[in-house]
């Protein structure tokens, strides 16, 4: 199991722009072994609602890619539960992490899956199993 952090998800949907590596690694996948976080979902709405005063039609472009996007992905798109919660606790006794981040590296710690990111310094000591794509297609532990 694979979960997508915002800086993955983003680089693919570049399309024929996506960094190759990143295109090969994903090429590599099923889908059904792909996941994301409502926490990814929240970022790039997040994202999308800070455009709208700023470009209005790349704003609502990217609201319908948004809404694609939750429609494909459906139950695999991971909720924070109980589980996540009590791992991000642990996580966080000695070192804080960024709240996003953490909860990422929580989930995935939780669900024994890998955290695909570009983030590898944000995640530093939660001992999650991560790969970052853009570099190689090898599974490290942080």
């Amino acid at each position: 199991m694979y979960i997508l952090d915002t800086n993955i998800i983003s680089e693919i949907r570049k399309g024929v722009r996506c960094d190759e590596r990143v295109q090969r690694w994903l090429q590599a996948t099923t889908d059904e072994e792909v996941f994301t976080s409502v926490l990814v979902i929240a970022e790039l709405r997040r994202g999308i609602g800070m455009l709208v005063g700023k470009d209005s039609t790349q704003a609502k472009a990217l609201k319908e890619w948004l809404t694609d996007l939750c429609a494909r992905f459906g139950e695999r798109i991971l909720p924070v539960d109980l589980k996540v919660a009590e791992v991000w606790a642990d996580i966080n006794v000695t070192r804080r992490y960024p709240v996003v981040d953490g909860l990422l590296a929580a989930t995935a710690l939780a669900r024994d899956a890998i955290l695909v990111t570009r983030n590898a310094a944000d995640i530093a000591g939660t001992k999650v199993r991560f790969l970052n794509p853009f570099e190689t297609t090898r599974i490290r532990r942080a």
